[in-house]
């Protein structure tokens, strides 16, 4: 007898629907194929950006993208820094910008994206380490708070400035100083 089976083998994708903060049933937004996730306004609330990828394309891995639809007419998909070939770990969208931190060979760094050009820019250079849960302050002094780790470290508390951080927080560092631990290679 022949099976199908071909719903064993198709991903399963979210889609964006909108609610009214009122009630009322929810409006689907998308229908396309494609998985979306962390779904995001702007500002000004003209774009939604959100987090998106291929699926049921027979590929093991599809990256993740990050993709602007104008709101509320979800017209005009555009993938923003196409170039960026890296997974993304979290976001956030401050301003014009969307601050990220990304995967990049064996560390986290961050990076931000403009919500109108897609253009990248690195905040952070660091040669080691990872940059995690990222918080970014409103206002004319932008500042980022987030985790930073390495390999002989872990995680403490970072205010960054620019693209020099600074720790806030010493509870692990303290108690690693008390250690004769070598560098790592």
């Amino acid at each position: 007898p022949s099976h199908d089976i071909s719903a064993a083998y198709k991903d399963v994708t979210s889609d964006l629907f909108k609610v009214s903060i009122h009630g009322g049933d929810a409006v689907q937004l998308t229908n396309d194929g494609f998985d979306y996730g962390n779904a995001q306004f702007n500002k000004e609330g003209n774009y939604i950006i959100c987090n998106s990828s291929a699926a049921n394309n027979n590929k093991v891995y599809n990256q993740n993208k990050i993709t602007r639809f104008d709101y509320p007419s979800m017209k005009n998909k555009t993938y923003l820094a196409e170039s960026l070939d890296r997974v993304i770990n979290s976001s956030e969208i401050k301003g014009n910008f969307i601050y990220m931190s990304i995967e990049d060979e064996g560390r986290d760094r961050l990076v931000k994206v403009s919500v109108y050009t897609g253009k990248v820019e690195n905040i952070t250079s660091n040669n080691k380490g990872c940059y995690t849960n990222i918080s970014v302050s409103e206002g004319k002094n932008l500042t980022i708070i987030s985790n930073y780790e390495s390999a002989t470290m872990p995680s403490e508390v970072v205010k960054i400035i620019g693209s020099k951080h600074t720790f806030i927080s010493t509870f692990n560092k303290e108690r690693l100083e008390k250690l004769d631990l070598p560098e790592v290679e």
